[in-house]
């Protein structure tokens, strides 16, 4: 969705909304994101079996949105102010923008540290236990347990676990950036 609000050309405002509701699912295990690059967490599980990475991708973005509020200066030739001379040099005909990006987080992709699968493939999942894996309260505050160890188990000897590529339960942090432009 996209909303422009831009007004006639002599108005001292104007900017654009965009709003992307999405989902994205892949079976490209070496993809990466902000948080993940292309090692070991995102190798396939099973060399032989490629359907078997089909998941949330690590770059699904679910909401989006960004906002960019023009203003138009009030200063300069055809302003309100300072439309001759010197001020007129050094500060007219300047815009402000700033743009604001808020994004929900990536899906987290849950690996076993160790390999018992025999597969030689470097990789293994764990089982899910059926816990939920979010944890509550402030990002910050818990940063040493931002996913509860208790939705997960080492997967038995010789299997590949039941979790797939990506756990879409617990995602990684909201992220908020700002951009400014004069």
């Amino acid at each position: 969705v996209t909303v422009r609000f831009d007004k006639r050309q002599s108005s001292w405002w104007g900017g654009r909304f965009h709003y992307t509701w999405s989902r994205l699912d892949t079976d490209n295990w070496a993809e990466g994101n902000l948080y993940y690059t292309a090692v070991r967490q995102t190798r396939p599980l099973n060399n032989y079996d490629f359907e078997a990475e089909y998941s949330r991708s690590l770059q699904d973005v679910p909401h989006r949105v960004v906002l960019s509020p023009i203003v138009r200066l009030p200063f300069g030739e055809g302003r309100k102010w300072s439309t001759t001379g010197l001020t007129n040099v050094l500060v007219g005909g300047w815009d402000l923008s700033v743009v604001a990006t808020y994004e929900s987080g990536f899906p987290v992709n849950v690996v076993a540290i160790t390999d018992n699968t025999g597969s030689f493939g470097g990789t293994q999942r764990p089982n899910w236990t059926g816990a939920d894996p979010a944890t509550s309260g402030d990002t910050i505050d818990r940063l040493n347990a931002y996913i509860n160890p208790a939705a997960y188990a080492l997967a038995p000897a010789f299997t590949f676990g039941t979790g797939p590529r990506t756990d879409d339960r617990v995602r990684t942090p909201f992220r908020t950036n700002y951009d400014v432009a004069l």
